[in-house]
């Protein structure tokens, strides 16, 4: 199957799962998730005298959309606390169709505070009867443990977007962050921005440019005091979204990248319930 035709037919598909899946400025800001994260062990993958251990701060379960994560690995039961590890989910469906990954972190790195080699994954499409995932880790480039399965559950707040930069011939995930359960007022938005031109390796964008509109359909209205994400570290953007009525909201995110806007004319949006 030829490059362009691999990335329509992907684009399609993911298309398709993903779409399944005025009066109050009260300076309320809403972080709803953990700044000290408690880690829960979800998956044990062994070999050998090998063991990787999946643990998450997100929840007890890999779900649908961002997942904080971390790592322990052992070498006869020894744990290694240097180093680094490397995680690969790949998804595979029906006999004859194209596999397919998700994007992590490049590497993850050793943090002494939490005792795991900490960072994210952003898992695409959530397990079913016909669509299975497994996983390979490896250590230092140098001791592996291949194809485990694992299953990832469904979250209705996660909110991933796609869309295609047709000039460049890529496809773009925009993936939410925080917040998942917003409150009326000013929110904490935070998201993160991968780029792939074969759907099996996908490469964290660091160096957008993001301006955000919140529109509320039922009244007519955006509101003040919003501000533009921008990089903050480890594929992060960060701003401020302000809902300034409860009701249904949506934040339209129009990205630029090398100077060129990348998003199509109806750009992305996500949408809130404060």
């Amino acid at each position: 199957m030829k490059k362009k035709n691999l990335i329509l037919f992907i684009t399609i598909i993911f298309s398709l799962i993903i779409f399944y899946s005025c009066s109050n400025d009260n300076p309320v800001t809403n972080d709803d998730e953990n700044t000290n994260p408690t880690y829960s062990k979800v998956i044990t993958a062994e070999s050998g005298n090998l063991k990787f251990e999946l643990w998450s701060a997100s929840a007890n379960v890999l779900r649908y959309g961002y997942n904080k994560v971390g790592f322990k690995f052992f070498e006869n039961n020894q744990e290694k606390t240097t180093g680094y590890v490397k995680y690969l989910p790949k998804m595979y469906h029906w006999v004859g169709s194209p596999m397919h990954t998700t994007p992590v972190k490049d590497r993850y790195d050793y943090d002494a505070s939490q005792q795991l080699f900490t960072g994210y994954t952003v898992y695409l499409m959530v397990s079913d009867t016909s669509s299975f995932w497994y996983g390979f880790y490896n250590y230092n480039d140098q001791l592996n443990v291949d194809s485990v399965f694992f299953n990832v559950s469904q979250y209705t707040e996660a909110q991933v977007k796609l869309f295609s930069d047709y000039v460049a011939g890529a496809g773009y995930f925009i993936t939410l962050v925080k917040p998942y359960t917003p409150l009326q007022g000013l929110n904490t938005f935070q998201c993160m921005l991968h780029r792939t031109y074969d759907y099996i390796y996908f490469e964290q964008v660091n160096d957008a440019q993001m301006y955000i509109m919140p529109w509320m359909e039922a009244m007519g209205h955006g509101s003040s005091n919003n501000v533009h994400p921008v990089h903050i570290g480890d594929g992060i953007y960060e701003g401020t979204v302000n809902f300034n009525m409860a009701g249904e909201w949506t934040v339209a995110d129009t990205v630029y990248y090398q100077n060129r806007k990348i998003t199509p004319n109806n750009p992305p949006k996500f949408i809130f319930n404060p």
